[in-house]
């Protein structure tokens, strides 16, 4: 860790010694002796216009060093005389004037083409930017450096601070960036820095930098400038970096940003002092050089200095120079999907967690999280509102706030729809809906889920490994399934068809909800798939039938989220009683995919909200004469009898199981559930425990063995709305077309990508405890209920 006194500035070897990066921002020595070091600091923090300070226009001008010991006695006479100095010495080290393109004051070194950026050329950098003259110290020491980078975005991280002495309490933060990120630069700016820089490197946008009213604007226009101009990652000093940048950013990058959080109503995001229901964080930023989000922000900033955008004072900030805006662009640029400047924005758990929420959802140990915000400062006035100093005052107040908060409350979004880069590689992009306005599966906010982590997983935690996801690619990367599409049947908003897709795998999708096809489509064309995923918009069934999709008798939520899908209650989709609006026609599999299509089926997702019994029978041809090699049930036992496929739900598990699907596993409640039974007498045993072979062997698994006469106690045990990750994999046994016995096939048998996947069975896990692992892998568990 980095000792305070490297940030001090008192010792510029100290800097050095430490950290190379840090060295151009310590204090200059100064030229003439006979000054202390209080005398020194007062001269460095003495302003002069421009931005200058006086220990730096002093420094510049060496002539002017022999005037300063007669001056030291002459207090405010000095200081007049020293102003007087500076602004003749200013034409010395005033900036060069930038050229300018006709576009409002963008730099012409913006607009070099991604291929010269991405080469890092930084001769070509700085003789189109600049023109000659000198650089600010940071960009000369960036430009210079012997490694160029690799990738469109630099290896830089910048961090700033008011004053040279960050707070002690952040050091420990801002070493986690030298620990966690090897082979990066670390400049620091302090305030005189971040006036120096804008004045050497934007002269344009200097006025605005310093007509602004509060440090935290200048704070956030001055992130959005440093990255505009040398790109890289900007990180406040009170965020902790856990994951190595390098591990999230790939070579194409050029913008990657995180989700702060989302609200369900515009209400109660003003009362936690968010500006959009869901918001891009600014704390931190990666960026490559000259991306035109960062054009546009700098613009609008420069723009709206003296614009009043709420009587709030925090609402006011936040709408000029922070996440209002930021957001804003961010989602306009990322809609228009330019390839050349591509946008990443990370789910929640990457960037956005809050150790002191103990209501978040994630929790701060999660392995996912790349940055931890540890909120050590708050800029924000209590409640927000202007003092009034009168009764009139006052008055005029209330009312403005009760006007204010009116319009606030009525503020429209500028889209419905938002992109989360899925944490999955190779990652893509996925668009969901605002919370509680999306799609819903065994009672989750899909949209919400995804936002949050970034990967979704029916039934049980999205961070328990391995997952759904995995298990389903390592099926399809199988012998049997090589070379086999992914039928994704109940799609919803396509996370699971284009996790396939993005590797490459070939995919025939069907949803039939509206609203979650057009999302869907979206995610496609944005990812550039449509040459790998086929998608119907169709409800599947045992056979054809006509169902209510829309009806006068039901609310428009549940309409929403299960009619429209064509899988909700079988009454639900009743057409007698002259209630429904619009019918459909359910058709089976067998019925709906070409001959050619059906062969070439690896590996099948079914998730059906208890319909998946009678689609499972509408593709019995595709089982008996190319039986795809896995199949997952999100099975939901409890809605099974709802449609009236069975009484007893059980009946589905067989089904498959009679036609060759015979290793089986699952993971959901009833997994959790015989695992916590089974080592229930295990993890009484006292001081065994404390072995770590012991630990070991009791962590609980995602997956559970399921065998055939564990059939009932799963269907009876699976939780009420969330469905159970039912994975069957064929092994080589099918059914006697006459009889309907089962015989010997010659089919490879047991996949081998399901175990490539991660599925790990409990008799492959648990060898430290083989009364647990025998009694889970070949016997009911104990202490049914």
């Amino acid at each position: 860790m980095l000792p305070r006194s490297a940030f001090s500035g008192r010792k510029k070897a100290v800097v050095q010694d430490y950290h190379p990066d840090l060295a151009p921002y310590a204090p200059k020595p100064r030229c003439g002796g006979g000054s202390s070091q209080q005398h020194e600091r007062r001269l460095r923090t003495s302003l002069l216009p421009h931005g200058v300070s006086v220990g730096s226009a002093v420094l510049a001008c060496p002539r002017s060093i022999s005037y300063l010991s007669w001056l030291q006695p002459l207090g405010l006479l000095k200081v007049t005389a020293l102003l007087l100095i500076a602004s003749l010495c200013y034409n010395s080290i005033a900036p060069r004037q930038l050229q300018q393109t006709g576009d409002g004051g963008v730099w012409s070194h913006l607009d070099l083409s991604p291929s010269e950026i991405a080469q890092g050329e930084s001769q070509v950098l700085a003789t189109t930017a600049r023109g000659g003259g000198t650089a600010s110290p940071v960009t000369a020491r960036l430009e210079n450096s012997e490694e160029l980078p690799q990738r469109r975005i630099p290896r830089i991280v910048h961090q700033t601070y008011k004053i040279a002495e960050p707070p002690v309490e952040t050091l420990q933060y801002m070493q986690s960036w030298r620990d966690v990120n090897t082979g990066y630069q670390f400049p620091f700016y302090d305030d005189e820095e971040c006036r120096k820089f804008v004045r050497l490197e934007f002269p344009e946008y200097y006025d605005a930098y310093m007509g602004l009213s509060k440090n935290v604007e200048r704070s956030d226009f001055f992130r959005y400038l440093v990255l505009l101009r040398h790109g890289g990652v900007y990180a406040d000093i009170d965020t902790e970096s856990r994951i190595p940048i390098d591990s999230l950013v790939r070579d194409s990058d050029t913008l990657v940003v995180g989700w702060e959080n989302e609200w369900a109503t515009q209400t109660i995001a003003i009362n936690h002092h968010f500006v959009r229901r869901r918001q891009v964080l600014q704390w931190v930023l990666i960026a490559a050089p000259g991306h035109p989000v960062l054009r546009e922000i700098c613009d609008f900033v420069a723009a709206n200095v003296y614009t009043t955008f709420s009587n709030n004072t925090n609402r006011d900030t936040l709408e000029r120079t922070g996440p209002g805006p930021w957001t804003d662009f961010v989602l306009k640029h990322a809609a228009q999907a330019n390839p050349e400047w591509p946008i990443r924005i990370l789910p929640r758990v990457a960037f956005g967690v809050n150790p002191k929420c103990k209501a978040d959802a994630v929790a701060p140990d999660n392995p996912n999280i790349a940055v931890m915000h540890h909120f050590m400062g708050s800029w924000k006035v209590k409640g927000g509102w202007k003092r009034a100093h009168s009764f009139t005052e006052t008055l005029v107040s209330f009312a403005t706030r009760s006007l204010v908060a009116s319009e606030e409350e009525e503020m429209k979004e500028t889209t419905t729809v938002f992109p989360v880069s899925a944490l999955w590689e190779p990652p893509f992009t996925i668009f969901v809906n605002l919370v509680g306005a999306g799609h819903v599966s065994g009672g989750e906010d899909i949209s919400s889920e995804l936002t949050i982590w970034g990967t979704w997983q029916p039934g049980t935690s999205p961070t328990r490994k391995p997952s759904v996801v995995e298990a389903l690619a390592g099926a399809l990367s199988s012998q049997r399934a090589q070379g086999g599409a992914f039928l994704d049947i109940g799609a919803g908003l396509g996370y699971f068809s284009l996790a396939a897709a993005a590797r490459g795998h070939r995919v025939v999708a069907v949803e039939l909800a509206h609203d979650s096809v057009e999302l869907f489509q979206q995610s496609i064309k944005f990812n550039k798939y449509e040459d790998r995923i086929t998608l119907h918009q169709k409800a599947l069934g045992a056979h054809e039938e006509e169902i209510c999709l829309s009806r006068t008798d039901l609310g428009e939520a549940v309409q929403a989220n299960q009619i429209a899908s064509g899988y909700a209650s079988a009454d639900s989709h009743r057409i007698e009683d002259g209630t429904c609006r619009r019918s459909y026609m359910r058709v089976p599999l067998d019925k709906l995919l070409s001959a050619q299509e059906a062969q070439s089926i690896g590996v099948v997702r079914i998730d059906a909200n208890g319909w998946e019994g009678w689609i499972v029978n509408g593709m019995e041809a595709i089982l008996q004469n190319s039986p795809p090699a896995a199949i997952l049930l999100q099975y939901h036992p409890g809605l099974v009898s709802a449609t009236g496929y069975s009484q007893h739900p059980a009946d589905i598990l067989q089904y498959l199981y009679d036609r060759g699907y015979q290793q089986i596993s699952h993971s959901g409640t009833a997994c959790d559930e015989r695992w916590h039974d089974i080592t229930s007498s295990v993890r009484t045993r006292g001081s065994y425990l404390w072995s770590t072979d012991a630990q070991e062997a009791l962590q609980q698994p995602t997956w559970c063995r399921l065998n055939p006469d564990s059939f009932q106690a799963v269907a009876e045990r699976a939780h009420r709305f969330l469905p159970e990750n039912i994975l069957f994999t064929h092994t080589g046994i099918k059914p006697n077309s006459t009889s309907g016995k089962v015989v010997t096939g010659g089919r490879d048998i047991a996949p081998e990508g399901v175990k490539a996947g991660g599925v790990a069975l409990r008799g492959e896990r648990q060898e430290a405890l083989p009364v647990a692992r025998d009694g889970l892998a070949n016997e009911e568990p104990q202490g049914s209920r």
